[in-house]
């Protein structure tokens, strides 16, 4: 003041800081939950996401936590996937027992399949009463993906030693290798007695229709990405069919069927004679990368011996019919003689 005074003014702020306080908390709290690689998040009674960590939100689509929140299990998940989840939730909340490493399959937002193990936890009130739950997720894909591949494996193998009809067990092999990629199908083509054509093997994920039409292409030096391979006896990589001059003479293939690269491996016997191919088909123009080339070469191996057992079944078969008709031979023979 101009006489040297002074007026002060104050303000209860106590509210304000609590306020300010509980800010603070949560942002901590988000930013700690951030720092997890797996999924966190908490929902009410009525399965809303009221929190969620980074982590699941990316992998749900969503640029931010705050973006997932208010959301259910029905907005990120097919609605079979979603009614299960809702199912062994509201499970939690009602009997307020915990569930631990339960495992559960999902698509990401790619459409990728995803396995998670999963702990689910009921939040309660100070009554008991339950008010939602909290949950973690560990993705663990690649050791689900290594144990189907390891039993399917196991499977053929089974099917193979009892001689199993050969589609049935090419089929396998070509849906085993299916099941560990995305955006992948397979087709395993047989080499006609001739060695002038393939054959269709197996083809259990693309249309009837294609299947036909690719049954008796002709081996040669320009025969797409499979009648090359057999030719050339080594694998051939197509990055784009709609531009390569070996797919020239067969873009009839693959018109409407949204196939924009085809890499294919012969299929040899063991003494290296060419008995068909297995080949790889993508929405995408592109390379295989590792993991598709190490499939490939798994699915040679195990189509390779299943039709070099049917090639020897049959042999054996033939040698023991020609065995027991000149056996019956003889002896009517002998009977004539008498």
């Amino acid at each position: 003041m101009p006489d040297g005074g002074w007026v002060a003014t104050h303000e209860d702020i106590t509210e304000l800081k609590a306020t300010r306080s509980v800010a603070n908390e949560r942002l901590s709290l988000q930013a700690l939950i951030d720092c997890l690689p797996d999924y966190l998040w908490v929902k009410d009674t009525d399965s809303r996401f009221v929190v969620v960590n980074k982590a699941l939100a990316l992998d749900s689509g969503r640029a931010r936590t705050s973006d997932m929140i208010g959301l259910t299990d029905f907005d990120l998940h097919p609605y079979d996937v979603a009614i299960e989840f809702r199912a062994n939730e509201l499970g939690i909340l009602r009997s307020g027992q915990t569930i631990v490493d339960r495992e559960e399959m999902v698509f990401d937002a790619a459409g990728n399949r995803r396995w998670l193990s999963s702990t689910k936890v009921p939040l309660c009130d100070e009554q008991g009463t339950s008010i939602g739950l909290i949950a973690c997720a560990r993705d663990v894909t690649a050791r689900k993906l290594a144990s189907l591949l390891r039993d399917g494996q196991a499977k053929i193998l089974e099917d193979m030693a009892i001689i199993a009809p050969l589609n049935a067990i090419l089929e396998q092999i070509a849906l085993l290798v299916e099941f560990q990629l995305s955006g992948v199908f397979c087709v395993i083509m047989l080499l006609s007695d001739d060695g002038a054509f393939l054959r269709r093997g197996a083809a259990p994920s693309l249309a009837d229709m294609f299947a036909a039409a690719s049954d008796g292409i002709r081996v040669g030096p320009k025969a797409a990405s499979c009648g090359t391979a057999i030719f050339r006896k080594e694998t051939v990589i197509v990055t784009d069919v709609a531009v390569d001059p070996l797919w020239e003479d067969y873009q009839h293939l693959v018109v409407g069927y949204d196939l924009k690269s085809c890499w294919s491996t012969p299929i040899m016997s063991g003494i290296g004679e060419p008995l068909g191919t297995f080949a790889m088909y993508s929405g995408m123009a592109r390379s295989p990368n590792a993991d598709e080339n190490a499939l490939a070469k798994l699915a040679v191996h195990l189509a390779g011996i299943a039709i070099d057992l049917q090639i020897h079944d049959g042999r054996l078969r033939a040698m023991a019919n020609d065995a027991y008709q000149t056996k019956e031979a003889a002896a009517d023979h002998e009977s004539g003689l008498r």
